[in-house]
């Protein structure tokens, strides 16, 4: 699914909190026009654009802490017809306006359309229905993952204002990790639903550390591994997530057969009949906690189903399927690297 475009329902398996069975990745960005972005989303034309923009829609600026060119653009917005703008524009040309006033360079492909496509109903972190404009902790709000890297999709993610702000107050991969000490020492639900000093729970760190992970490691150009307790739509995936992706989109689909087994089995087969064996256990055992209403990412706060995908992912990288010999791997990291150079233009 290309992440610029608006998922069919038909294809979104809970429509509520993010979760995909195959990641979807960063949207190909051109490096000049990533350059380009930089530039002109922090230029003065732009900030007289914008302030035209949201005089027209009927928003508002603060006179005194905004820039003399936006409040140009805004007084000139004023004398234009007035124009309607739904909650998607609303929210994106606030999160513009503010991302100017902090030098935060913004990519010309955050659109509305593409909010609209990553917007949920349900907090990812938290789990609460989120509410829209009523000014309260469970209203919606776009936080970027990485706060290095400025409004770039695939570091984007819908949460609640709550769950956001304090993640901005938080060391949130420091607190996972005693979060995940809170998980091994009391045990379940007990350990997870502890306040880890922060005001978020453990279960809230994880699952933000989760969704982190992805931008974290394209940004710092290492290898991550984290368990998947969460993942958000057209984000980068960690190793273990796109693991974990491939036996939740065999469990999902009901049947071994079609071109996600044939994708485990190519693999993950040549692992021997040990491990070959424990991947169709873990697809069983899957599609059994999804049956009994569990959802995708909370199967792997269960000890069974994460040790089993830990333990592959350890055998897998120890064992990587055979390469054909034709495949140019120089050719292939070039390309991956084509893709990330672009990232460094809204680096901060």
């Amino acid at each position: 699914m290309n992440p610029m475009e608006a998922p069919d329902k038909e294809t979104l398996h809970n429509p509520l909190r993010y979760w995909n069975d195959r990641p979807d990745y960063l949207a190909e960005m051109d490096q000049r026009d990533a350059e380009m972005d930089r530039e002109d989303s922090l230029s003065d034309r732009y900030a007289f654009q914008l302030g035209q923009d949201l005089a027209s829609h009927g928003l508002s600026i603060d006179p005194d802490t905004t820039c003399t060119e936006m409040v140009r653009g805004f007084e000139h917005g004023k004398r234009q017809p007035p124009r309607t703008a739904d909650v998607y524009l609303r929210k994106l040309l606030t999160l513009r306006k503010n991302a100017y006033h902090r030098g935060i360079p913004v990519s010309s492909a955050l659109t509305k359309e593409y909010l609209k496509s990553i917007t949920v109903t349900v907090c990812p972190v938290s789990g609460v229905n989120l509410t829209q404009g009523t000014m309260t902790d469970t209203d919606w709000s776009v936080d970027r993952l990485n706060n290095q890297l400025g409004y770039v999709p695939g570091n984007l993610c819908i949460m609640s204002a709550r769950v956001n702000r304090l993640k901005d107050a938080s060391d949130v991969v420091s607190i996972a990790r005693q979060g995940m000490f809170n998980w091994l020492l009391l045990g379940g639900d007990d350990g997870l639903y502890q306040d880890v000093g922060s005001g978020l729970l453990a279960i809230e760190t994880m699952r933000l550390a989760s969704l982190m992970q992805g931008p974290t490691h394209m940004r710092s150009g290492g290898f991550v591994r984290f368990p998947p307790y969460a993942m958000a739509p057209s984000a980068w995936a960690t190793f273990d997530g796109a693991i974990a992706g491939i036996h939740m989109e065999c469990a999902r689909a009901r049947v071994d057969e079609g071109y996600p087994y044939r994708r485990r089995r190519d693999l993950f087969k040549h692992l021997g009949k040990e491990h070959w064996s424990k991947s169709n256990r873990l697809v069983s055992l899957l599609r059994r906690m999804l049956a009994n209403g569990k959802h995708p990412a909370d199967v792997w706060f269960e000890d069974t189903p994460l040790d089993m995908l830990l333990e592959l992912i350890e055998e897998f990288l120890s064992n990587p399927p055979p390469v054909d010999g034709a495949v140019d791997l120089e050719a292939v990291r070039q390309s991956i690297q084509a893709g990330l150079n672009p990232l460094a233009q809204f680096a901060r």
